[in-house]
């Protein structure tokens, strides 16, 4: 089954509609004998009633086209959809349970590597590894990689964003937007932080005694860092990162962002569905989307 989304380029991340968009089947889709969708996505049960959805979901015009449900996406669809005045797609290729068990419960990492929310990426062939291949962990999942990591919170240094010279994207450009998003519960400095955001930043509630002995020798030694996130001050020294979970529980992006939006009547989620390819017209203008569901 692949859907054409008919629309307009707005920027690397948003894709603007302003057209109507339609489905085109492929009549080999309904010679396949057990449907299947790629790993990670729940199976088709039935095609014929997967494309009727589909259909009705197709049929239907949308201002705004999200390839992608990772953080960022699910960021972009509760902000784009918020006034309730744009109709907002989002495209994930992944599972739509991103409040599985494993996934909330920050020691149920262990079950997520090389499971059903992981892309399961490898390198190939490292020189410098002896010629083995390095495993690489991406979440396949609303929510993305957020579901999956060690929920760390680090946005890197000023001078990352800086070195970047891309105008809009400064240091002193990005951060009110982390700001707004973020909800502080360790109590840092306002500069960085602030509270009232749905994206929360903690503590580890548990700390090992040992842990705690090593960092306060390294600190004696390296200096002292509370909070790497500070960009008014070198990252230099010894601390505890801070984390991206709420009341113990991991937060991912689809559990901040997504969660509180996804039913607004002018949202739609679509998951496993792969988005394969932004069409192109004349005028190198994007005017399509094409994206299947039985993936590879």
């Amino acid at each position: 089954i692949v859907s054409i989304v008919d629309l307009r380029y707005n920027s690397s991340l948003l894709l603007t509609m302003k057209l109507s968009i339609f489905a085109a089947v492929l009549s080999s889709t309904f010679m396949v004998a057990s449907a299947t969708t790629m790993t990670g996505a729940k199976p088709l049960k039935s095609v014929p009633k997967a494309h009727a959805k589909e259909s009705k979901v197709v049929a239907e015009p949308f201002d705004y086209i999200i390839a992608g449900g990772g953080l960022a996406g699910c960021l972009l669809a509760n902000r784009l959809s918020a006034d309730g005045t744009k109709k907002v797609l989002l495209l994930e290729a992944g599972r739509s349970d991103y409040d599985n068990l494993f996934i909330r419960m920050p020691a149920g990492i262990l079950k997520l590597f090389r499971s059903v929310y992981d892309w399961q990426f490898e390198s190939s062939g490292e020189k410098g590894c002896n010629g083995r291949n390095i495993f690489l962990q991406r979440g396949k999942v609303l929510g993305g990689s957020s579901c999956t990591n060690v929920m760390l919170h680090h946005r890197g240094t000023a001078k990352d964003y800086d070195d970047w010279c891309v105008p809009g994207w400064a240091a002193a450009d990005v951060l009110p937007w982390f700001k707004a998003s973020e909800d502080d519960t360790i109590g840092l400095s306002s500069d960085f932080h602030s509270k009232g955001g749905e994206w929360t930043l903690s503590q580890v509630r548990y700390q090992n005694p040992l842990s705690k002995t090593f960092l306060d020798i390294g600190s004696k030694i390296l200096g002292a860092n509370d909070d790497f996130n500070n960009w008014s001050r070198p990252q230099d020294g010894v601390g505890r990162f801070h984390v991206s979970q709420h009341n113990g529980e991991r937060q991912s992006g689809a559990a901040a962002f997504l969660s509180p939006a996804k039913h607004r009547k002018n949202l739609t989620v679509r998951t496993g569905v792969m988005v394969r390819r932004i069409n192109f017209d004349d005028s190198k203008t994007a005017n399509s989307v094409t994206y299947d569901l039985l993936g590879d």
